[in-house]
């Protein structure tokens, strides 16, 4: 596949293989000159490591979810940069981890950007400052926290309608 694929150039060839480091990984690195991302799935900088020792991967892609949240990504991205090799923080999960994604990256050198889908800011109008979005680019948010404060009459507005509003 990597050879069909290598024509477009594409930026990263993501997750070719199951996500478990083995000799795998190694014979695919050979094998391509496509850059290889993996990583969604690491749940712990252990698991990192050998895909950074063996120089399998160009690119690292943790997710605060699956990877012990904003600590256990950090200390992947730590990692990391011992290797001199990227991290793009995976998000598939909404706008809250988007804005923690977007956090942490402004807090690491090696994080050059956020692989987001459109759910991650989907919710961007329930809040009072939503996110501003151009070119591709998010600005990050100075709001203390993770910068998100919730607007009250939204969130009224769309409770469900079983559910009291808690004031």
């Amino acid at each position: 596949m990597g050879e069909a694929v290598e024509p477009i150039k594409p930026l990263y060839f993501e997750d070719p293989l199951q996500p478990a480091f083995s000799e795998n990984w190694l014979a695919l690195r050979r094998q391509t000159s496509l850059p290889i991302m993996t990583g969604e799935n690491i749940e712990l900088v252990e698991q990192a490591v050998p895909f950074l020792s063996s120089q399998a991967v160009d690119c690292l892609q943790p997710d605060i979810v699956c990877s012990g949240g904003i600590t256990g990504t950090r200390a992947i991205a730590d990692a990391s940069a011992l290797y001199r090799t990227p991290i793009t923080l995976h998000n598939v999960s909404g706008l809250l981890l988007n804005l923690a994604s977007q956090q942490l990256a402004a807090s690491i050198f090696n994080c050059p950007r956020i692989e987001c889908t459109r759910g991650a800011t989907s919710l961007a109008w329930s809040a009072e400052n939503p996110l501003k979005i151009s070119d591709g680019r998010m600005k990050i948010n100075d709001a203390p926290g993770l910068g998100f404060v919730p607007d009250p009459d939204w969130l009224k507005g769309h409770r469900y309608s079983e559910e009291p509003y808690w004031d």
